[in-house]
Order: C-alpha cells, then structure tokens, then sequence
C-alpha cells in the first residue's frame, strides 16, 4: 500500500505550560506526527509514547519540534499533552499518515532550513534513503498570520495538507505539504507567504518510508504514479 495523508486534527494554541493536541481518526499503524511551534527557544516535551524527531532553535524567537507515534486502538480523538518549558505561547497539529514502514522508526533522512526573517521559507534539498515513500515538508512561521503560496518542482510534487495561523501570544503558522517521491535528490524548495511582516521561519524535509515499494497515487495533485520495485533493488 503506498503513502498516503489520512488527515489532521484541529490546529491548537496555548499560553500556559501545556499544550494538548486532539488526534484526528486513525486506524491502527497509522503514523501521528506532531508538529509544534513555541515562542522563544522553550523547549517542548511529549509523553513517553510520544518519540521526538527533532527540535531546533531559530535565532532567539521561535523552537520547532517534531515527534511522532504509532496509533494503536483508541487513539481516535485522544487528547495528546505536551509540556512547555515555561508559560509562553505553543501552537501545534497532529497529522495522520497511512501505509508508512511498520516496523521501527518509519523516518528516513531529514533536512532543516532555519531562515532569517523573510516572507519566503525555504526548504534544503533531502536525499531519501529508500525509492517511493514519500517526502512532507514541513514550515513554521514566526510572528505574523500569513497563508503560504505552492511549492514549485517535481519529485516530489508537493500537494498542501496543513495552513494554519494563531494570534494567541506571538503570532504563528504552520504549514505542511506532502509528495510521493521516486527517491532521487528533491532539491532546494521554497514557497512565498502572504507575510507583510517578515519573520524567522523553519522549513523541514521529512522522508517518510512506504512499508511496500509499491508506489501509488497522490490525491488531489494530478495522480503521481510510480512502478513498483523489487525490493532487491532499493
């Protein structure tokens, strides 16, 4: 089965020391990866079912951090608490992906792009390690409620899943796209915002691996379609 985005749950803000983020319908296996922004360099920390990909500080405004878990039974709707390190504003969302590697980390390779204050993020170029998952990318934006253009190339053709904005505190969005990718280089990306006050932003390159080489169809961005492989080839 390949890749595919099942779907988010509602993006939340908080000002206080914990930010509880509502899964959105899963099935079992089901990939949840959360996505959070926090002001300043404040530190975020998921329960122990929860496991951290990465967090990273952008200059002195603004920390992204990433972390994902395997749905079981029951995680339908749950209420997912995550701790910040001091009262200070945290927005996230949990975005569901079906068909992902099932056995150990689904991840493969990641790249960041911490910018400078611009109304454009961009996106460093991600070598996946394995042919036919799939590649999400991955955009926080500090200080202004801005909506975010396309993402332009192939391989993968990146179809938006996630553009969401608070002004609770700090003002923040958060942006997610998503692409079935043949396993060559993706390149440098970058997509403009609607920002009339630039700000730091964070861009992330995310290989998510298929537990099949089998390819698959995008929904909603022209049906990318790949052959299968035998898995002696990858």
């Amino acid at each position: 089965m390949p890749i595919t985005n099942v779907t988010s749950g509602s993006a939340l803000a908080s000002v206080t020391t914990s930010l509880d983020l509502v899964a959105p319908t899963v099935l079992s296996d089901d990939i949840m990866l959360a996505v959070i922004y926090t002001n300043d360099n404040t530190a975020a920390t998921g329960t122990a079912d929860w496991a951290l990909i990465r967090g990273d500080n952008n200059t002195a405004t603004m920390r992204s951090s990433l972390f994902w878990k395997r749905a079981s039974g029951g995680n339908s709707g749950s209420t997912n608490t995550f701790t910040i390190a001091g009262t200070t504003v945290g927005f996230g969302i949990i975005t569901a992906w079906r068909g992902a590697l099932r056995g150990g980390s689904p991840f493969g390779n990641n790249t960041l792009s911490a910018n400078a204050s611009s109304d454009t993020v961009t996106y460093a170029t991600l070598t996946p390690q394995r042919a036919y998952g799939a590649v999400i990318a991955i955009g926080l934006y500090s200080n202004d409620l801005t909506t975010a253009g396309a993402i332009s190339g192939t391989d993968p053709t990146f179809a938006n899943v996630v553009d969401v904005e608070d002004a609770t505190g700090n003002d923040a969005s958060i942006f997610v796209y998503w692409g079935v990718a043949s396993g060559i280089a993706t390149g440098a990306r970058s997509h403009a915002t609607t920002s009339t006050v630039d700000g730091v932003n964070t861009g992330y390159l995310l290989e998510i691996i298929a537990q099949n080489d089998s390819g698959g169809s995008q929904s909603g961005d022209g049906a990318v379609a790949y052959p299968r492989l035998n898995r002696a080839q990858v």
